[in-house]
């Protein structure tokens, strides 16, 4: 498993998504800098569409989040 540590840079909600139903949300998230995870990635972004409110409501700007990235076996 790697750990990444990344901040909650935006949130937005948009207006629509192709034919979707659901209220989308668009989430950018870039590495923290300091130590040991900015050392360790210092470059980088995770954006990502969400279409299930609940989900989107855990993301707040200016927050912090880990990331664990392990082999989908």
């Amino acid at each position: 498993m790697v750990r990444a540590k990344f901040k909650c840079i935006e949130k937005a909600e948009l207006m629509t998504w192709y034919n979707c139903k659901a209220i989308p949300f668009r989430v950018k998230l870039t590495p923290v800098q300091g130590e040991p995870f900015g050392d360790a990635t210092p470059s980088g972004s995770m954006d990502m569409l969400i279409l299930n409110k609940v989900a989107a409501d855990q993301f707040i700007v200016g927050k912090d989040y880990f990331v664990d990235f392990t082999p989908a076996e």
